[in-house]
């Protein structure tokens, strides 16, 4: 989802296109734990609102501005000039796209999903919120256990946790090279 809009900003020209940029960048500014509580009354003024629903709502506008930056960078690396040539070679605007910039955006796309899924998945004060009966995440569920329960059980999933994300990330790494991306 955030292609579209870090094309767009690194593409084009527009009047407003920093306070555009801007705005996609205010979920990263305010605290998680704002945000959640402000989804939970929107979604409870909204009304019949599903809980996986709320929660698909709540982390996409947790993750869409680190995509849009992330794919942002990716772009501004990428010669502009590259694709004009392969408009220029014949191909349309949607088949220079696909065949010249979406290829050299392909490590990009990656680093966005791996750090919107480490986000997402540790993230607890939106879960929080828009957490309801029946459906919970892994990091409201341990909270939760925290608070009932005093033994090494969440120390020990925790630290599978870290271990985790550190594998994965070091993968993506690797075979990526996603650190010029982030």
């Amino acid at each position: 989802m955030g292609m579209p809009v870090a094309y767009a900003l690194t593409r084009f020209q527009f009047a407003g296109s920093g306070m555009v940029e801007t705005v996609f960048s205010a979920p990263i500014l305010v605290p998680g734990l704002v945000i959640g509580f402000a989804m939970l009354n929107f979604f409870v003024l909204l009304g019949d609102m599903q809980v996986m629903t709320g929660l698909f709502i709540g982390h996409t506008a947790i993750l869409f501005p680190y995509s849009v930056r992330v794919i942002s960078a990716s772009l501004r690396n990428l010669d502009p000039y590259v694709e004009d040539a392969a408009v220029s070679l014949g191909a349309n605007r949607l088949r220079g796209f696909v065949l010249v910039v979406l290829p050299n955006m392909q490590a990009g796309i990656a680093a966005a999903f791996v750090l919107g899924f480490i986000t997402s998945f540790n993230n607890v004060p939106v879960s929080l919120f828009l957490s309801g009966p029946g459906v919970t995440t892994l990091p409201v569920s341990m909270l939760s256990y925290l608070e009932y329960y005093f033994d090494p059980t969440i120390a020990a999933l925790s630290t599978l946790l870290v271990i985790f994300t550190v594998v994965l990330v070091q993968t993506a790494e690797r075979l990526l090279g996603l650190s010029q991306y982030v």
